[in-house]
């Protein structure tokens, strides 16, 4: 069998983030669970397997028909969904069931691991992977044509026939970990002059259950790390394919101040060369846990700011305060590592006046690079469990409807407050923006920083050079 693992096209945001100048903070790369379940098939199956990643076509159906004509049958395709590309995960299917009806399709990823009982209902798949993919994916393809014995795998869900309960495995030793190889790493270059290049890695599966982690879904999968031995090496092996930089997106709730240091010592153990990066919310790091992560390539650091207000900020364990970690993400930059802050707007707990706090917060971290995007809505997430019967909030059923019928209905808006909150987030957003853009404050800081970190005396020879004449004849003279 010619397993065809699929990434559907990423769906528009809600709200476009707004980025200070120069923060490149978004991260394109081959997803993580992808790469994890391609490497289990290649490894642990006498089947072939090979990636699609949809965000790369321009034109989606007539390139995507003609990547998979390429493979030869027996074929069994397999779409990652999400909560939030659903929409897009079920075009794919419906595209593959009218253009290849005798292939079978196989949903997995997160939505059908949070919502099995919505997943049975999902038209154009004919298998949906609840928990983690990969046993459940070798039990269907050793047991694909004995419809009994398919019907007692754990974790597969035969839409319209019967529900499942997620399979969780008890640790995670048993999978494989991705060699990096057999991917065009070209095609995930962002930026003029061969630009960066990024990897997505993670140590852990499952939800943490701390505060730190409560806009994170997977709320009911347990919580599962790699050995740091083998995620290290892993981490290593991809230092010669061209990759700038492989950034864990861990939720922050997984870094303890204990397992920092642990990994930075696993990285310390294989010699590390490859540049990574991590992000935590706002929270102290001490001189010599910073030094390990410079030795170890550690060379990019992102904090989460998940509101302005210190009382929301406390329910999530953050207890540092602003002007702290403005003085730590100095120290930062003199041990090589860059910092960005990503602040979350529109959260189902603020109040007014959410603009101000985020400038006030912003000028307080002495006006460092920011990225502002709409709170994030889970649906598997302990915030959505709390607060999701907000008026105007989607629910999950609204969003199955949809998929069944996306020519009907209305797509929600997957935005806290739903369609009525969209002016409004945008509006903070850009109002805050704005006013950090045009505050003296900020202007007169860079001049300064300017001013010291010039080197007045190479720069007035340099204009010397270029105004008096030539003291040498010309060669003709």
């Amino acid at each position: 069998m010619n397993v065809v693992l699929i990434q559907p096209s990423s769906p528009d945001e809600p709200v476009q983030p707004v980025e200070s100048a120069s923060c490149d903070a978004h991260l394109y790369a081959p997803p993580w669970s992808i790469l994890c379940l391609r490497a289990y098939v290649l490894e642990r199956t006498r089947h072939t397997c090979i990636f699609l990643d949809c965000r790369q076509y321009t034109h989606l159906e007539k390139e995507f028909i003609e990547a998979v004509k390429t493979v030869p049958s027996p074929r069994l395709l397999v779409v990652n969904a999400t909560t939030e590309n659903i929409g897009q995960a079920s075009a794919i299917l419906e595209m593959a069931k009218r253009h290849f009806p005798e292939t079978r399709t196989v949903l997995f990823g997160s939505y059908p691991s949070a919502f099995p009982d919505h997943a049975v209902n999902l038209p154009w798949a004919d298998y949906a992977l609840a928990g983690d993919p990969e046993p459940i994916l070798r039990n269907l393809l050793d047991y694909m044509d004995v419809e009994r014995r398919l019907q007692r795998v754990p974790g597969l869900v035969i839409p319209r026939v019967q529900s499942a309960t997620p399979y969780w495995l008890t640790d995670l030793k048993s999978l494989s970990m991705p060699d990096w190889h057999g991917l065009f790493w070209s095609a995930y270059q962002v930026g003029a002059n061969r630009g960066t290049c990024r990897a997505e890695m993670k140590l852990s599966r499952g939800h943490s259950h701390c505060p730190s982690d409560r806009i994170f879904g997977g709320m009911d999968e347990p919580l599962r790390t790699w050995p740091l031995d083998r995620a290290a090496m892993t981490l290593l092996k991809c230092a010669h394919l061209g990759v700038t930089e492989v950034f864990l997106t861990d939720p922050p709730g997984i870094w303890t101040v204990e397992r920092l240091s642990q990994w930075c010592k696993a990285l310390r153990m294989v010699r590390n060369s490859q540049p990574w990066g991590l992000r935590l919310l706002p929270t102290f790091i001490d001189d010599e846990t910073l030094a390990d992560m410079e030795f170890t390539m550690c060379r990019r650091v992102e904090f989460v700011y998940p509101s302005c207000d210190p009382d929301i900020l406390k329910q999530y364990g953050c207890t540092i305060e602003p002007a702290h970690l403005a003085a730590m993400m100095t120290v930062m930059k003199e041990y090589n590592i860059q910092t960005v802050v990503r602040f979350l707007v529109g959260g189902p707990e603020e109040s007014k006046p959410e603009e101000l706090r985020i400038q006030q917060t912003i000028a307080s971290l002495n006006y460092c690079r920011y990225v502002m995007q709409s709170m994030p809505l889970v649906f598997d997430a302990p915030l959505y469990r709390a607060f999701g019967s907000q008026p105007g909030t989607p629910r999950p059923d609204e969003w199955l409807q949809w998929t069944i019928h996306p020519w009907i209905e209305e797509k929600p808006v997957c935005l806290w407050g739903g369609k009525e909150a969209l002016s409004r987030i945008e509006d903070i957003m850009q109002d805050a923006h704005s006013a950090i853009q045009h505050s003296w404050k900020r202007i007169f800081r860079g001049l300064f920083s300017r001013v010291l970190t010039t080197n007045w005396i190479l720069a007035a020879e340099d204009r010397a050079v270029g105004l008096l004449p030539s003291a040498l004849p010309h060669p003709d003279e």
